[in-house]
């Protein structure tokens, strides 16, 4: 009887049991989001020595419209920039959960509906990436990158930095050799103070008592920002042609896997600047010039509603360039090549794609979406140091499924026009002259023979 007794006084105590604590180190306080508000233990922070903080938190995840987490985090006004280094000390006491997690967050409030958004890595140590929910209530979305086969990221941050009326939120990491963007979102009507802070859930909605406990260490909450890309020294030469340079060019049709072969980043790199990948052509090359970049071979539609075709991909389809009849090509790369005209000060360029795009200009690379994820939003944001114009080259993948590519500019009073659209305040975009081509390496593409 004593013992059941004891049982019972140890199961209602941990029933009773919440956790909201107040400041600890560089945060203000701490709270079991989506937990407390169930009568569900949380977890805790304790620091173990100065500037070492070990969270520990239960929860059923960080997903759909209700988030089960501990966060210990601070309130920050303006424009501010959280790091912090992450450690797993226990995924789970009961076995853990692949999908649990842990990272920076940016968040309203500690509403468990509330708007938020992370960077984040999962618990198989295998996954880094931005996970989002952009309305009060709303669903949950994210984009991100395995990182098994490159170091480790051992430092994971947030920032805010307020653009005009905007807020560009931008979630990134660091692998060893500085910090890196996942690409940003622009959040409208957020509040001037926000909360900032280390999050982990176990992922143990079945398991109320399983809690995951990280090590976070270095923090640092830092204002005014240091922008992540700057752009320097303009080198475009253009003839004053409105518009872009597009070319497509698909992986040989004797690869049978591309996909098993390691078609990827570094693979479409290959093939635009050789004309040839694992030793064999490409084939299906086209070359046309267009006003702005809007293209789509199937899938999303963007949020300007694609309606491009894609360039020397859609010739041989029966109906030529129809989506809806099943006009679906896989693993080819489309590069979209110009001179753009900007000025001092920050800029940001949105890509929608499916699947992923790097963006260069002058040389610099301003932001590079995930490799495989389907078509989503992400935008770059860029300070520009010298105006003039510069070199500009997007370099869009294409693996399975859903093909699609739009690049439009977010300007500063916040509107989203497509990138070159003059006419409603947009940048000046100008069709490369052949020398610059071919500096940019489409030269050797020009020998290329179309084929099928």
């Amino acid at each position: 009887m004593c013992k059941r007794l004891m049982v019972c006084m140890i199961v209602l105590l941990l029933v009773g049991t919440s956790f909201a604590g107040g400041p600890i180190g560089p945060f203000d306080a701490s709270r079991g989001v989506g937990l407390e508000e169930l009568g569900i233990y949380a977890g805790g922070v304790v620091e173990s020595s100065p500037g070492v903080f070990d969270v520990t938190g239960g929860g059923g995840d960080i997903w759909d419209n209700y988030d089960q987490f501990m966060y210990v985090y601070k309130n920050v006004t303006g424009s501010m920039r959280m790091t912090a280094n992450y450690e797993w000390i226990n995924k789970g006491t009961i076995g853990g959960n692949d999908w649990a997690k842990m990272g920076t967050m940016l968040r309203l409030s500690t509403d468990p509906r509330d708007v938020h958004i992370s960077s984040m890595e999962r618990q198989v140590e295998d996954f880094i990436g931005c996970q989002y929910r952009g309305s009060y209530n709303g669903g949950s979305g994210g984009w991100g990158d395995i990182w098994a086969a490159m170091p480790k990221p051992i430092g994971l941050g947030v920032q805010r930095i307020q653009y005009g009326p905007l807020n560009f939120i931008e979630p990134i990491y660091n692998r060893g050799s500085g910090w890196q963007s996942f690409g940003g979102t622009v959040v409208s009507g957020m509040p001037d103070t926000v909360l900032m802070g280390a999050a982990v859930t176990s992922h143990r909605d079945g398991w109320r008592w399983d809690t995951a406990t990280v090590r976070v260490t270095d923090v640092v909450f830092e204002d005014p920002i240091q922008y992540l890309v700057q752009v320097d020294n303009p080198d475009g030469t253009c003839p004053r042609v409105p518009g872009f340079r597009i070319n497509a060019l698909k992986v040989s049709s004797f690869i049978s896997d591309p996909g098993g072969m390691g078609w990827g980043y570094n693979a479409m790199n290959e093939l635009l600047d050789t004309g040839m990948w694992l030793g064999l052509e490409g084939e299906e090359q086209g070359t046309r010039d267009e006003l702005f970049v809007n293209l789509r071979d199937s899938g999303g539609n963007g949020a300007f509603g694609n309606d491009q075709s894609v360039p020397g991909i859609d010739d041989f389809e029966q109906p030529a360039g129809d989506p809806s009849n099943g006009d679906d090509d896989n693993y080819y790369a489309v590069e979209a090549l110009a001179c753009i005209q900007l000025t001092a000060g920050l800029h940001m360029i949105g890509v929608s794609s499916d699947d992923g795009t790097i963006i260069e200009i002058g040389g610099v690379e301003i932001g590079r979406a995930p490799e495989w994820k389907g078509d989503s939003m992400v935008d770059f944001l860029f300070n520009v140091k010298t105006a003039g114009l510069y070199s500009f080259r997007a370099r869009m993948l294409e693996g399975g499924g859903g093909s699609a590519l739009e690049l439009s500019e977010v300007l500063i009073d916040g509107t989203r026009v497509l990138l070159g659209d003059v006419e409603h305040g947009g940048s000046p975009v100008y069709i490369p002259e052949p020398a610059t081509v071919a500096l940019l390496g489409l030269g050797g593409l020009a020998l290329l023979r179309r084929r099928r």
